[in-house]
């Protein structure tokens, strides 16, 4: 990897994801989320091992793609990496997540907890591989 590591890829995608896990817990928004969309609670509710790890090769991507998009646009600071995740949020994430609002008549609580959800995670990721 051009002026970068492996070791700030994987790192960003493992905080990555325990950001969306601490965001969906129960006590943070999971409980407002899932009865926004109509998801009753059954039992243990624990993801299958073969859905997370979907999920992390999902981060993984997202994540490396942020990295090159960092080397592109030579955002090596905070404030370069805070301006790019805005920017990826924006442009990409919010305008995504408001066509399923609009399209699949989702509630848009379920959009405020999913974008903010993103954005926090980007801005995180940004940081970590911008000033690894």
């Amino acid at each position: 990897m051009v002026g970068g590591s492996y070791g700030a890829v994987i790192v960003a995608s493992l905080v990555a994801m325990l950001i969306g896990w601490v965001w969906y817990m129960p006590g943070v928004f999971g409980s407002r989320w899932m009865r926004l969309r109509g998801v009753k609670v059954q039992g243990d509710m624990k993801m299958p091992a073969s859905d997370l790890f979907v999920e992390f090769l999902s981060t993984l991507v997202t994540v490396f793609v942020m990295y090159v998009l960092i080397v592109a646009f030579g955002a090596f600071n905070a404030r370069g990496a805070l301006q790019l995740s805005l920017m990826v949020w924006l442009g990409f994430y919010v305008t995504a997540l408001i066509s399923e609002v609009v399209w699949e008549k989702k509630h848009f609580g379920v959009f405020l907890i999913n974008a903010g959800q993103r954005l926090v995670t980007l801005i995180v990721i940004a940081l970590i591989l911008a000033l690894w």
